[in-house]
């Protein structure tokens, strides 16, 4: 007799529980990811945890808190600049030059910067109250050994460690003011690209007459230009003089900035000096800036982004190359951008001649 044939017909009793619990789970995150996704502007982290804000008037307090801590945080990171309009710097409130003084200073050029001309001047100031060491010529090749990473890695350090006569000429009370060129800096744009101006047309380095810029908006410049006045403020500087802060007149130029309307470099060098303004304020130095002589020959309207009357603004002191042929044309353009005349906010850096002003460098 055949035996029945046996078929596993598998558990027949219904999963429709499983089924459910499993629906119900998957709507759940679907709701978490759609909840977390329409209020995370609501969310506040905090150190115990997240916090849900829901009234529209504390979600705006906590917009002015996190601005305000965001400025606060300013002096301290580096930032890149989306610029959508034009600022108007004349409208920008300002306490430059509030705190400087008259200095009659020695004018050290990098290429002079040893310990034994250095010991010369300690013993020799009579009446000059004032040092000025040039630390970062425009070959962008500093003249003292710095301790920021970055000049090693780009072979841009010097050798000569300056703080043991810093102590000694800060000891005497001379006033001590480091000279760096900000923008101009061939070296290093040649070697680092990620700070280099570039060339819009070809995305390349930006090079004329064999000079070549850091990028004004790039936040690598500006963490490197911060480090540098850092530094000089650890070492007892009173004031960071800016050399080389311009831009060359080109339409070619390409900034790293997102940018919203067409750059210039009118707003790349105000921006910048803004930028470094608030980290020498941060670090409790004076921030000065020099004028180049093109700049001066135009009247001061903003040739190689040099806005004469947004600089005087920004910066405590406004220096210039004087030239005796040039000299009085060079200081009324400068008076007529401060709007009179200041011994202390006006400050010629002269060659074989002294002037009569209260304030002043000699090239020694």
């Amino acid at each position: 007799m055949a035996r029945p044939r046996a078929f596993y017909r598998g558990d027949q009793r219904s999963h429709w529980g499983l089924t459910l619990a499993v629906t119900i789970a998957v709507a759940l995150v679907l709701l978490l990811g759609y909840l977390f996704y329409r209020l995370q502007d609501n969310l506040v982290y905090e150190k115990d945890g997240l916090r849900l804000v829901l009234s529209g008037e504390e979600s705006a307090a906590l917009s002015q808190s996190s601005a305000a801590a965001s400025r606060r945080q300013l002096a301290l990171l580096p930032e890149v600049e989306i610029v959508v309009d034009k600022t108007d710097y004349s409208q920008v409130e300002t306490t430059a030059g509030q705190s400087v003084r008259n200095v009659r200073a020695r004018y050290v050029p990098a290429a002079s910067l040893s310990g034994s001309a250095l010991d010369i001047y300690i013993s020799s100031m009579g009446d000059y109250n004032a040092i000025a060491l040039e630390l970062k010529p425009v070959t962008g090749v500093l003249s003292y050994a710095s301790r920021v990473p970055l000049t090693n890695s780009f072979g841009v350090n010097g050798s000569f460690d300056i703080k043991p006569y810093t102590q000694k000429l800060k000891e005497k009370n001379v006033y001590l003011i480091g000279v760096i060129s900000c923008l101009e800096d061939t070296t290093m744009a040649v070697r680092n690209s990620a700070v280099a101006l570039k060339d819009a047309s070809t995305g390349s380095i930006y090079i004329s007459e064999g000079k070549a810029w850091l990028d004004p908006y790039s936040d690598s410049t500006r963490a490197y230009l911060s480090a540098l006045i850092d530094e000089m403020a650890d070492m007892g500087f009173d004031e960071v003089l800016l050399t080389g802060l311009w831009c060359p007149s080109s339409a070619s130029l390409q900034f790293s900035a997102n940018m919203t309307v067409t750059p210039d470099t009118e707003s790349a060098v105000s921006s910048l000096s803004v930028y470094l303004r608030r980290q020498a304020e941060a670090d409790g130095v004076l921030l000065s800036a020099l004028a180049e002589g093109a700049t001066l020959r135009s009247g001061g309207t903003g040739l190689y982004g040099q806005d004469l009357e947004a600089f005087f603004r920004i910066f405590d002191r406004v220096a210039f190359e004087a030239e005796s042929a040039s000299y009085e044309t060079d200081y009324g353009t400068l008076a007529n951008a401060l709007g009179g005349s200041s011994d202390e906010r006006i400050f010629p850096i002269c060659t074989a001649f002294v002037p009569n002003k209260q304030s002043y460098a000699v090239r020694t």
